[in-house]
């Protein structure tokens, strides 16, 4: 089993944890840049479409260079093979079709770290990458915890960076 943490609880389950940042958001519609068709392979810009519109976190951020499968040059392109690999491995945890001897009540969660203090929920980025966005909404349906929460970074009269806690985000499944 790969995860980042495996929380042990006093009842003695346990839940492996996986833990993204997000560091991008999308644009309102009326904000976003226009590009020009060359522009748009250069840069990622994602619209958000929402009535009314609020700021959303998106994860994952980027285009489409990485295979799904590596080994099936056929398989879809994605953004993240490895993030879908991680959903992947929650899911069947979830599903108790993967175990572990020395958690046998193991559950599993994702938490999205919203890294940006102007973002008022958290999404999937579907138009970036509808691969993970299925996953990850197939990892819900399994019993995968999905949060997200956000932080803002702050510097002190010393010049040091504070990490503030700001509270749970919203997360967006219409896609």
């Amino acid at each position: 089993m790969r995860s980042d943490f495996v929380v042990s609880f006093e009842d003695g389950s346990a839940m492996a944890v996986e833990v993204k940042t997000v560091v991008d958001t999308d644009f309102a519609p009326h904000t976003a840049p226009v590009l020009t068709a060359a522009e748009r392979k250069k840069r990622c810009v994602y619209v958000g479409n929402g009535v009314p519109y609020q700021r959303a976190a998106i994860f994952p951020w980027g285009t489409q260079k990485q295979l799904l499968d590596p080994n099936d040059k056929s398989s879809p392109k994605v953004v993240s093979t490895r993030a879908i690999k991680h959903v992947r491995e929650l899911t069947l945890i979830a599903s108790g079709q993967r175990t572990d001897e020395a958690y046998p009540q193991l559950s599993a969660a994702v938490l999205f770290i919203v890294v940006r203090d102007d973002a008022k929920q958290f999404r999937p980025n579907h138009e970036a990458c509808p691969q993970f966005a299925a996953h990850l909404s197939a990892a819900k349906e399994a019993g995968v915890v999905i949060a997200a929460c956000q932080v803002a970074f702050e510097l002190d009269s010393r010049a040091m960076c504070n990490v503030r806690y700001m509270g749970t985000v919203p997360i967006d499944w219409r896609f």
